[in-house]
């Protein structure tokens, strides 16, 4: 089930599950629960500057832009890599 915050939807797949799941074993507390509010803060700033971003992508990149700080970095999933881009500015 899909879970909605002020209007953003933050995405229940697996790519999503699998990255929450794997940031949760690897960082501290602390750098969890900053990252998870990263993706709706940059929908939110997407939405008032009228970009439009794929919010699984969105999600599991600010799950793991603070990943290298951790003791133990782990590489993020190479399919992350592999999916053409869909940021795009909303005319």
């Amino acid at each position: 089930m899909t879970e909605t915050i002020t209007g953003i939807d933050i995405p229940d797949t697996e790519l999503a599950r699998e990255a929450t799941e794997l940031v949760g074993k690897a960082e501290i507390a602390l750098l969890f629960d900053h990252s998870r509010p990263v993706s709706h803060f940059a929908s939110l700033k997407g939405r008032y500057r009228k970009i439009e971003a794929r919010p699984e992508r969105l999600y599991v990149g600010a799950m793991f832009h603070d990943l290298g700080l951790t003791e133990r970095p782990v590489p993020p999933p190479f399919v992350i890599f592999t999916r053409p881009t869909s940021i795009r500015r909303v005319q």
